[in-house]
């Protein structure tokens, strides 16, 4: 663009100030005028849903709370959002800070495929005893690979991995998973007599598994839980994971072979070693699914 000749940002920006409101003022006048804490501003905080499935099973990240309120109970991984950040920025900070998880795809220095999504915005009156906050929830897909580096951070004082079963509004239960020498006594939430999560991200949580159920369904969300390769039975444990229902072999691997393979969404990619004979193992083509639903 020449020097000295006006962008359309200018020109618009003039055309704009040109116009007078009802008290004959201009747009730089008014701006200039404004005084934003005439109005009620409330604080901003980001909160995230983090699953991952391993053993055939649904599980979901929490950290335990290292200060007030809530002190000591289990709730997801989030926090404020600074007022220089967009929800998104500050989703990643807060879940890196708390898990040492980077949503850009890194984890402890290693680059993994990470898929995340918003979810939803919960603004009701009271929902945080600290004062008017409201919370931009996320909800965020990890394989076993990425799960098994997450770990607590600074801000939290414990992290870890619930498994979810149940049917949301009615029995949902989160039992933690321990480790495997038993000396940690699994923690037992919501149901009819575990404890509670903070805050009201027992709604968030609901919300969350509610929606990844709808989209296993209608989407290739299920390949998110995937590390890069994957075989077909591997596949079928996410899906049934995911929606809590059995999938007959036969009936999936047709799913498989006519949807997911026929339409080149995953290609072949070589054999590993099972338990029995030689598996084929697949790869998601994300490229090919996007254009298909273009």
């Amino acid at each position: 663009m020449p020097a000295g000749k006006p962008g359309m940002g200018d020109e618009m920006g003039n055309e704009r100030n040109a116009l007078l409101d009802g008290n004959g003022m201009t747009e730089s006048e008014f701006l200039a005028s404004y005084d934003i804490a005439k109005y009620p501003q409330p604080s901003i905080t980001v909160d995230n849903v983090i699953f991952t499935v391993e053993d055939n099973d649904l599980r979901v990240l929490l950290i335990k709370r290292g200060g007030h309120p809530y002190l000591g109970s289990w709730a997801l991984p989030g926090g404020f959002m600074a007022i220089d950040e967009s929800t998104d920025e500050a989703v990643r900070r807060e879940i890196r800070e708390e898990t040492a998880l980077d949503l850009d795809g890194r984890l402890d220095g290693n680059s993994l495929p990470l898929y995340f999504e918003q979810l939803r915005t919960y603004s009701e009156p009271g929902r945080d005893p600290r004062g008017r906050i409201v919370s931009c929830a996320y909800m965020t897909l990890v394989g076993n690979e990425v799960a098994s580096l997450i770990k607590a951070g600074d801000d939290a004082s414990d992290a870890a991995w619930f498994s979810v079963s149940g049917e949301v509004g009615r029995d949902l239960v989160l039992v933690q998973v321990c480790d495997e020498d038993g000396t940690e006594e699994p923690a037992v939430l919501l149901g009819d007599d575990g404890d509670r999560l903070a805050f009201d991200h027992e709604v968030i949580l609901s919300d969350a598994i509610s929606r990844l159920r709808a989209k296993i369904d209608y989407s290739c969300i299920g390949f998110a839980f995937q590390d890069d390769e994957f075989t077909v039975t591997e596949l079928r444990h996410v899906y049934e994971a995911v929606s809590g229902r059995h999938h007959d072999a036969g009936n999936f691997m047709r799913f498989f072979t006519k949807m997911l393979l026929g339409r080149g969404i995953v290609r072949e990619a070589d054999k590993r070693q099972t338990k029995g004979r030689p598996a084929k193992t697949y790869f998601f083509d994300g490229r090919a699914y996007d254009e298909i639903i273009r």
